[in-house]
């Protein structure tokens, strides 16, 4: 999918054609949008099981939607990015503007940190033959409360990307993401976020193809 269809549902829009105001500001957006660098950590964790509570590290995690997606999953990986300060500094910017170039700012930014965080997922050699990475779940997703945030901020030490938490357990700056994925047996896993949403009839659904920055 490319970076300006992502933008676009993340605004709430559907597939192409836009309207032209609507589709230069995306354009315009996903343009700015490339020139924050990306910067990224990762580490190995361990999963455990104590009945049904999931242990990462040792740690219990809340909830039980991470347990099931890293079923069958005994190690993985806890990752973190962020487009930094630049990234704000855009979106700031691009708010003052207007009302549409900031919505824009907004969702071309988080569309293009995904597809960072995509392509290093991608990268990540397995730890054994014949394994591969699930997608990511992060904190905020499913019943995996932001309480969770501050253990994957220690761990990936996320402090050395200029990362922090505010009092409300939200990531500064806001374009950051932490996340955990597991090794499980078996090719690549295809589920992606809109594979778990219950919307069957949202367009975007099945489109599954590389993004593309246009």
């Amino acid at each position: 999918m490319r970076l300006i269809d992502e933008a676009a549902r993340l605004m709430g829009m559907g597939p192409g054609p836009w309207p032209e105001p609507a589709e230069q500001a995306l354009r315009e957006a996903v343009a700015l949008a490339e020139a924050p660098p990306f910067h990224s950590l990762t580490r190995p964790c361990a999963f455990s099981f104590q009945g049904e509570a999931l242990l990462v590290d040792g740690v219990p995690v809340p909830g039980r939607g991470l347990a099931r997606h890293l079923a069958g999953c005994r190690q993985g990986v806890l990752i973190g990015g962020t487009l930094g300060v630049q990234g704000d500094l855009l979106l700031k910017r691009q708010s003052l503007a207007g009302l549409t170039q900031g919505a824009a700012a907004q969702a071309a930014l988080s569309a293009r940190l995904e597809w960072e965080l995509d392509r290093l997922c991608q990268s990540l050699t397995p730890p054994a033959p014949g394994l591969s990475l699930t997608s990511r779940f992060s904190p905020g997703y499913g019943d995996l409360p932001l309480s969770f945030q501050p253990f994957l901020m220690e761990r990936l030490e996320m402090g050395r990307l200029g990362v922090r938490l505010t009092s409300g357990l939200m990531m500064a700056p806001s374009k950051s993401v932490t996340a955990v994925a597991g090794w499980h047996c078996g090719p690549p896993s295809s589920r992606r976020k809109c594979a778990a949403c219950p919307n069957l009839a949202c367009p975007y659904r099945d489109e599954e193809a590389d993004h593309e920055i246009s």
